[in-house]
């Protein structure tokens, strides 16, 4: 049940926190021999016992004030007493939420506090991973992704699920963030299928992140795993991402000349350009097969920017 200390809590609302937890340490309800109700200020709790209570999802008010981005709010229950081990009904706590407010102070006292900074969510993503889903403020979320790795954050794909922080960053479209994971991660690591989301450069290419998918394939990372029946190339091109096209287009020319093969130059339709090579990768065949006709030739004569397609966070994200 969602009491009022949560709804002021998630919406920020710091007086009426404070008010709220100053009502609940104090016995109010005494019925005197008239029947008026007579506030008692005489017999005072240590801790509001309102402090630990829980709505239907399972949030304690310092939960609702993370999943609100209120890390004030939190901070301020925290010095009341709240608990900064309470989990949700999915098991997941104050430090992965904490990744929405991109609060690196707020961070140092979570840590300081003994909490896990490996904790994951059962869909297997963690703070590290949440702050790399960050669609907005991505400096800070580069920034703060270094102080957690700084501080033990795994870069690591996580076992069951696969899931790694460099996926979300290729989902977000963090660039920079892309490359400092990288730096720290084995090819094979970089090269890890997840369960839910496919390898990293799939779900760039899927979401549309073009500038991502130079700097993978750039990095030489696998490009023919699929996911779902299709190759990344192959999700670009369905999702309608024209300048994810062109990145692979631009890569797979490129693979052409560096095998001595010979451009047609008068030619730019997409199909045309790689059907001369047979051998260089499943890639390039496929890349022939959707020629003429296809979604690809759309794409090509498309003037027009690309379609905006929404952006899903990763599982467990307290973020709709």
């Amino acid at each position: 049940m969602q009491i009022p200390l949560h709804l002021a809590a998630e919406n920020g609302w710091m007086e009426v926190v404070k008010m709220l937890l100053k009502a609940s340490t104090t016995t109010v309800v005494t019925i005197g021999t008239d029947g008026k109700v007579i506030t008692d200020t005489g017999k005072h709790y240590d801790m509001s016992p309102h402090l630990e209570l829980r709505d239907k999802e399972g949030y304690t008010p310092l939960l609702a004030a993370l999943y609100g981005d209120y890390t004030d709010v939190a901070n301020f229950l925290i010095q009341e007493g709240a608990d900064v081990h309470a989990v949700d009904i999915c098991g997941v706590g104050p430090m992965f939420y904490a990744g929405d407010a991109a609060d690196k102070a707020f961070f140092e006292l979570l840590i300081s506090r003994g909490l896990d900074v490996n904790q994951s969510a059962p869909g297997g993503s963690t703070p590290l991973s949440h702050v790399a889903a960050r669609l907005r403020k991505k400096d800070e979320a580069t920034a703060l992704a270094l102080y957690l790795i700084e501080n033990g954050a795994s870069v690591s794909p996580k076992p069951r699920y696969n899931l790694s922080p460099l996926v979300f960053a290729c989902e977000s479209g963090n660039v920079d963030l892309v490359k400092e994971l990288m730096k720290r991660m084995t090819m094979e690591e970089i090269n890890t299928k997840s369960v839910s989301l496919g390898t990293s450069i799939y779900n760039a290419a899927f979401r549309g992140r073009a500038e991502v998918v130079k700097v993978l394939l750039d990095a030489g990372v696998d490009y023919e795993v699929m996911h779902f029946g299709e190759t990344p190339f192959e999700a670009a091109v369905k999702e309608g991402h024209s300048d994810v096209v062109t990145v692979f287009k631009a890569f797979f020319r490129k693979g052409e000349r560096s095998d001595g093969g010979e451009m047609d130059e008068e030619k730019e339709d997409v199909d045309v350009s790689i059907s001369q090579s047979t051998s260089k990768s499943e890639a390039k065949s496929r890349f022939e097969e959707l020629g003429s006709g296809s979604r690809i030739e759309e794409l090509d004569d498309d003037e027009m920017e690309a379609e905006s397609h929404g952006e899903a966070l990763p599982p467990y994200s307290p973020k709709p």
